[in-house]
């Protein structure tokens, strides 16, 4: 069963998204990092195999999805997200976000706890806790008062992204590949999404809310991950009432788009409970 390029509107703005198992009773929803597209855990969605409905959407100002106009935050997503689950016929659904993504589905758990059958949440980027803040700062500092043309090219560089893929990489052998891709996809991301999106990621906490989470939640962690460290998410995952914390020795960040196959099995193991 392979997946299928489809596309919709939600408010008036394009969507695309892969889908495969349509007619399939329960639905599997992942939610790729930011920025990038679902290319990123399409490895990881085909080890999940054929037992579920699997969508994976590209958010808004990525992977070709049309920009919204209003401002960019968590709450938006989570509104976008739940329009985007009317649209495509989805009462309720596993949630599975990686980073960005996992803010996304956190968030969205507490705000519709009666649309989630369980929640997982891969790396997700808590707190602005990471040494790595120090280089994204200055950049989005700096971006945020360039015009929108000048915005998008600085934003672009090949420079900052090489200097990310190094710290968020933890497989030598693809940092070249992800490093491409990642240039190649900032080049269509709308500059005011990117730099509102990041601007909250420095002044909003999201370690307090595992007290609020109602749902059958699994947390995975990269024992190696140097953007959304260990320690926040120890902290998040000691407060969910049905939590489940697995950690991956070797991985890092990218640990869905690395090593897909752990994921996958921490995944099929914890739903078969």
């Amino acid at each position: 069963m392979e997946f299928e390029k489809k596309e919709i509107l939600i408010s008036g703005k394009k969507v695309f998204y892969l889908e495969k198992g349509k007619k399939l009773k329960k639905t599997i929803v992942l939610l790729h990092g930011y920025p990038g597209n679902y290319e990123t855990l399409l490895d990881l969605a085909r080890k999940l195999g054929n037992r579920y409905r699997i969508v994976m959407p590209n958010f808004p100002s990525c992977g070709g999805s049309e920009p919204f106009k209003d401002d960019y935050n968590i709450k938006a997503y989570v509104e976008w997200l739940e329009l985007f689950l009317k649209g495509i016929s989805v009462k309720k659904a596993t949630l599975i976000g990686h980073s960005f993504g996992a803010r996304v589905a956190l968030v969205f758990s507490i705000v519709y706890p009666k649309k989630i059958e369980r929640l997982v949440l891969i790396a997700p980027v808590l707190r602005p806790d990471s040494p790595f803040k120090y280089i994204l700062m200055p950049k989005y500092k700096i971006a945020k008062f360039l015009p929108a043309y000048a915005s998008r090219a600085f934003l672009s560089s090949k420079i900052f992204e090489y200097v990310a893929c190094k710290v968020v990489s933890m497989n030598p052998e693809q940092q070249r590949n992800i490093t491409r891709r990642g240039v190649v996809e900032l080049q269509y991301v709308y500059p005011k999404a990117h730099v509102d999106l990041f601007e909250e990621f420095y002044n909003l906490d999201l370690t307090p809310l595992g007290k609020q989470i109602k749902a059958k939640t699994l947390v995975i962690a990269g024992k190696q991950d140097r953007f959304a460290t260990l320690d926040a998410i120890e902290i998040f995952a000691g407060q969910i009432k049905k939590g489940v914390l697995k950690v991956a020795k070797n991985s890092g960040h990218l640990l869905p788009t690395e090593h897909p196959e752990i994921a996958a099995a921490f995944i099929k193991d914890w739903i078969l409970v």
